[in-house]
């Protein structure tokens, strides 16, 4: 469809350009007037044909469209006067002076036929055609007109025509090869190049992601492997912490709710525990916490599923390498974001609440599932 609009656009240009190669050819601006001047082959012969020659060089109601001949009465003229229009006498005909680009008369009382006998304006100068029919630098009407035969000055006419007219086929020639230098240079530009870069965009686009998912898959072996042979290292604050948790496990007595938490922890994902100030809730978290310490619940299968939901989550490819992630969130550190050891956490409370209000409202579930323990007590 894309292609068929701009092959539309296309023809359309070719077709004003071509045009405004026969209007020069047809209509040439003249120098040595103080306003614009064209040369045409002939005047307009009716009404409709005066409209679209005024039109064509941009004529106003304030200066009004004239077709006269030179002063040599060897060429017509057209131009859009100094004023709206022209009061033509009776027995005179108008020529264009060049020397002061004014507007002069000639007499036409000796015209075999046609010679104007009432006065007239100038926008009505289709109805006298014989006060713009000249040949052989006179008006065809002229007596004097018709029998001119000299050898002398005919074929010096006739010569100087044929030149013109030679000067004039050279001119269309030079400016119609132009103009298909250019549609052939835009024919181009619209249709081929385009083609080209998106051709070699693809090829770049699928040479990357190859090389991408290479680097996916050998980080992904490797990971697993680590993971199958290691276990989750511990950071030095929570070292620290668990050594509290377990000096005052050791005064710890099993109660009641205490085996509660513990059966409930085996088969739901949350258990939160409620109870009066100094009941001894967070003795009982502590505890379970210290029994499953032992077990590292986190395998590279889980890890894996976990890190796929999350990029599918956030709408990411699939084969996004980790370190690509890394990288983001080093950009983010000192703002966003703090490191501590090889965690990311939020540097600022606020941060964290919006984050948690974004991504909570959109998957509450996921994030109930998924979410650090300790940040669903604070936040849900």
């Amino acid at each position: 469809m894309e292609l068929r609009t701009r092959f539309r656009d296309l023809r359309f240009g070719l077709i004003l350009l071509l045009s405004s190669c026969f209007l020069i050819y047809e209509s040439r601006k003249l120098n040595g007037y103080k306003f614009p001047v064209y040369s045409t082959k002939h005047c307009p012969r009716n009404q409709t044909e005066w409209n679209e020659r005024s039109s064509a060089i941009n004529c106003t109601t304030e200066n009004g469209y004239v077709c006269l001949p030179n002063e040599n009465i060897t060429e017509l003229l057209e131009f859009c006067y100094t004023y709206p229009f022209i009061l033509i006498q009776e027995g005179i005909c108008l020529y264009l002076s060049k020397r002061y680009s004014a507007v002069d008369s000639y007499s036409c009382t000796s015209f075999i036929s046609g010679c104007p006998n009432t006065s007239f304006v100038s926008y009505n100068l289709f109805k006298n055609p014989p006060c713009t029919s000249i040949g052989n630098g006179c008006f065809l009407a002229e007596p004097s007109c018709q029998s001119v035969t000299s050898t002398s000055y005919l074929p010096d006419i006739t010569e100087k025509k044929r030149l013109d007219d030679n000067k004039d086929w050279i001119l269309f020639a030079i400016t119609f090869l132009v103009l298909i230098i250019i549609f052939f240079a835009v024919v181009r530009v619209i249709f081929i190049n385009p083609k080209m870069a998106f051709r070699n965009l693809k090829r770049r686009k699928d040479v990357e992601e190859r090389e991408d998912e290479e680097v996916l898959l050998q980080f992904a072996s490797h990971n697993q492997q680590d993971i199958s042979e290691s276990r989750f290292e511990e950071l030095p604050l929570d070292k620290v912490l668990f050594k509290r948790w377990q000096e005052d496990n050791k005064q710890f007595v099993e109660t009641k709710a205490s085996r509660e938490v513990e059966g409930l922890i085996k088969c739901q994902n949350i258990v939160i525990v409620t109870g009066h100030t100094g009941c001894g809730k967070s003795a009982i978290v502590h505890h379970v916490a210290l029994k499953y310490r032992s077990q590292d619940i986190r395998d590279s299968a889980t890890s894996r599923e976990t890190y796929n939901l999350a990029l599918e989550l956030c709408e990411m490819k699939k084969n996004t390498a980790p370190h690509s992630i890394g990288d983001a969130f080093e950009t983010l550190q000192g703002y966003f974001v703090k490191k501590s050891g090889d965690t990311y956490q939020f540097y600022h409370d606020f941060v964290m609440e919006v984050t948690t209000f974004v991504f909570g409202t959109d998957y509450p579930l996921k994030l109930i599932q998924y979410a650090d323990i300790a940040f669903l007590r604070k936040k849900m």
